[in-house]
């Protein structure tokens, strides 16, 4: 539906990683279709730093808190998403 705010998460479990991260590289493959509203011309991508613990986000119970959350805080990156094209695309952050 045209007009309306989409909100989702990634999880990595990094428990088997040992010293510090220094960098990451985040690659999402865009569909065919894209992430793209023509009411609008445009869309973009953001990634939001969360409060909600992780079992929250998986079980889905946070609500209208979790939905809000996905939304605020620190951005990591935001990337204006591609046309609808004939063959997916990457977005790299």
């Amino acid at each position: 539906m045209y007009g309306s705010e989409y909100r989702g998460f990634f999880v990595f479990d990094l428990s088997g990683v040992t010293g510090n991260i220094t960098a990451v590289r985040f690659k999402v493959f865009q569909p065919y279709n894209g992430f793209y509203s023509p009411s609008s011309g445009s869309e973009t991508v953001n990634f939001w730093d969360i409060s909600t613990p992780v079992s929250t986000l998986i079980a889905n119970t946070g609500g209208n808190v979790v939905f809000a959350d996905l939304g605020s805080g620190n951005t990591y990156a935001d990337k204006p998403t591609l046309p609808p094209t004939t063959t997916p695309s990457r977005l790299s952050c």
